[in-house]
């Protein structure tokens, strides 16, 4: 039976946390610092033949951090597991639930979340980034008339000239940086280089995306699929954010996908999909798509 449990769309958040490489949970280095305190929290149970999902869901309600399973955990999510911990870290705690559960499945960090698997999960799913654009030797000096306008008095110059740096993209960020910071500068034209500086480097980090689409990437979501379809989950995030244009591709209609998130990116939460299907996402500004992944 499928069942699309819950759903709630937080507030937008503009930060943006990549792929870090995948770690086993016993090295806790990649790990927020909050999450890392979360998972050192002492814990006690008695599990006497306990399904290794409600365990596992045990482990979410004290933490709140996002759990997910590989498609072979998923199968294997029944198994019964007998266990009792005194007094012990929840991180260790896990380990011993997955070690109880004789499945050969290890706890991997990463990309806002515990991968729970065999082998860790997929590391190559972010956005790629744009190749960083050379200024023609003929545009320098019209881009350092422009910084020059950003002091002007008059609104329109000022306008003009924010219009024509951005016209020139990634590549206006080198001779943007350089009057970074220069003493005795206008403080608004410094927060004007600022700015432009920082949507210069937008255009390198989200590649083929449009800004809408990178926004709507960076909104937190939380949610719970259970065997719920392709096209009922991607419905649901095409629902929260339209701007990502959301297509199924190598996903067919009717794959299940169960997966519980806990105000994680949308972006993220995709690439989770993507994990979890054994597939790949492809990034356009016409849309998201997934395709079939390659193996190497």
């Amino acid at each position: 039976m499928r069942h699309l449990l819950l759903c709630l769309l937080l507030a937008a958040s503009f930060a943006h946390a990549g792929d870090t490489p995948p770690t086993p949970a016993s090295q806790a280095d990649a790990e927020p610092e909050a999450l890392q305190k979360k998972m050192q929290r002492k814990v006690s149970f008695d599990f006497a033949d306990t399904p290794l999902e409600e365990a596992l869901n045990f482990s979410r309600s004290l933490t709140r951090s996002n759990l997910i399973l590989d498609s072979e955990m998923l199968k294997a999510s029944s198994a019964l597991i007998t266990l009792k911990v005194a007094d012990t870290p929840i991180r260790e705690a896990l380990e011993k639930v997955l070690e109880a559960s004789k499945t050969g499945a290890k706890l991997y960090y990463i990309d806002q979340g515990y991968w729970i698997g065999k082998t860790p999960p997929a590391a190559d799913l972010n956005v790629p980034t744009n190749p960083q654009l050379a200024l023609p030797a003929d545009a320098e000096p019209k881009l350092r008339a422009a910084i020059k306008d950003l002091a002007s008095d008059d609104y329109e110059i000022r306008s003009r000239a924010q219009a024509r740096i951005r016209e020139y993209g990634s590549a206006a960020l080198p001779t943007l940086e350089g009057e970074l910071g220069k003493k005795g500068d206008d403080a608004e034209r410094q927060n004007q280089l600022k700015s432009l500086g920082l949507a210069a480097r937008a255009d390198l980090v989200r590649g083929p995306l449009s800004e809408a689409q990178w926004e709507a990437l960076h909104k937190q979501v939380t949610f719970e699929f259970v065997d719920t379809t392709a096209e009922e989950a991607l419905n649901f995030l095409n629902g929260l954010a339209r701007d990502l244009k959301l297509q199924p591709g190598s996903l067919k209609p009717n794959d299940p996908i169960t997966m519980r998130v806990n105000e994680m990116d949308i972006g993220a939460a995709l690439r989770w999909i993507a994990r979890q299907t054994n597939t790949k996402l492809d990034y356009s500004k016409d849309g998201i798509k997934f395709v079939e992944r390659v193996p190497k």
